[in-house]
């Protein structure tokens, strides 16, 4: 049985330290982040979460943060289709009006004011860990931010005998996520042409989904 995975997403380091004691005194796989751009769901556009498995089995975000505020954040889980369920995640901000708890209590996350209270945020780690499965397969973690790709970036792929069209949705130093009409092969290696001269020739796919559209999503790794 694996340990349970917390995500916080925080830009004050001191706050980050914080969770990370509480979570890993419970026993937590614990992955904090200053920027929320390392979810999935950031690359713009997303229509759906592009894992198969939840990221973690409790997530954490702050409201205030570069880029994306937590609750936006949210809801584009919610939207995406995020695996993880929404009781099991949390907001907090030391200065959210009504209308923002609302909204956050609404999608069915937790809202926590800052500074937390330790008994108040033991009382719900417990609740979460009532509805985790730890026998369940939980998502590679991420360690690095990918960027959306501008304008979807066009390129071919070979696949099989043939090459087919496809667009680079969002790219990391290690890796792409393209948008293709047909499902890649776990491991498969992907040869580019010269179409794609930003990004590398080759490349291995480590994860494929299949979208509402019908189309596929496909992470792969240059490295």
């Amino acid at each position: 049985m694996r340990k349970p995975r917390a995500i916080i997403f925080d830009d004050e380091p001191t706050i980050l330290t914080f969770f990370k004691l509480v979570f890993s005194t419970r026993g937590y796989e614990v992955l904090t982040y200053t920027d929320p751009v390392v979810c999935p769901i950031y690359a713009k556009n997303a229509a759906a979460c592009s894992q198969n498995y939840a990221c973690a089995d409790v997530i954490i975000t702050d409201y205030s943060m570069p880029r994306m505020n937590g609750l936006d954040l949210l809801k584009a889980q919610a939207a995406a289709g995020c695996k993880l369920t929404p009781r099991n995640k949390a907001l907090m901000s030391g200065y959210l009006d009504f209308d923002k708890i609302d909204e956050a209590k609404k999608l069915g996350c937790a809202v926590f004011d800052k500074p937390v209270d330790l008994n108040e945020l033991e009382e719900w780690i417990t609740g979460c860990e009532q509805r985790m499965d730890l026998s369940t397969q939980i998502a590679d973690r991420r360690r690095e931010a990918r960027i959306p790709a501008p304008q979807h970036t066009p390129y071919q792929a070979r696949y099989a005998e043939d090459f087919v069209e496809c667009s680079a949705i969002n790219v990391s130093p290690s890796g792409f996520c393209l948008k293709l009409p047909v499902a890649l092969q776990h491991e498969q290696l992907v040869h580019l042409t010269e179409q794609s001269a930003n990004l590398p020739r080759a490349a291995l796919v480590r994860w494929v989904s299949k979208q509402s559209d019908g189309s596929y999503l496909a992470g792969l790794s240059c490295s």
